[in-house]
């Protein structure tokens, strides 16, 4: 989670630098900094709802992809099972051309 790791690094290094900005006297830095920090927080929450939104929606697409190939496959194999030109009365040139339209 490259997002999450940045962020949070982003994170880390705000409240740092409200601890240092403490340790100097400056309250008013101090307070920008946390106010920073509770805002890369925010964002870092927000994207990684988004990402598990998104990565939910991907995996139902896929599945429903393949799904949606398998049933293909088996209307094919339907369709030159079913063909005229398939039955064994047939010649070998009619049943490719059967197998050619699928």
């Amino acid at each position: 989670m490259c997002v999450c790791v940045c962020v949070c690094g982003e994170e880390r290094r705000r409240y740092r630098r409200a601890q240092l900005a403490l340790q100097k006297g400056d309250e008013e830095l101090a307070k920008e900094a946390l106010v920073r920090r509770k805002s890369f927080q925010e964002n870092a929450d927000s994207l990684m709802s988004q990402f598990a939104s998104q990565k939910e929606a991907t995996e139902k697409l896929m599945s429903n992809t393949k799904l949606l190939e398998t049933k293909l496959a088996e209307a094919k194999a339907k369709k030159v099972s079913n063909c005229p030109a398939a039955s064994p009365r047939r010649s070998a040139f009619s049943s490719l051309i059967c197998r050619a339209r699928a």
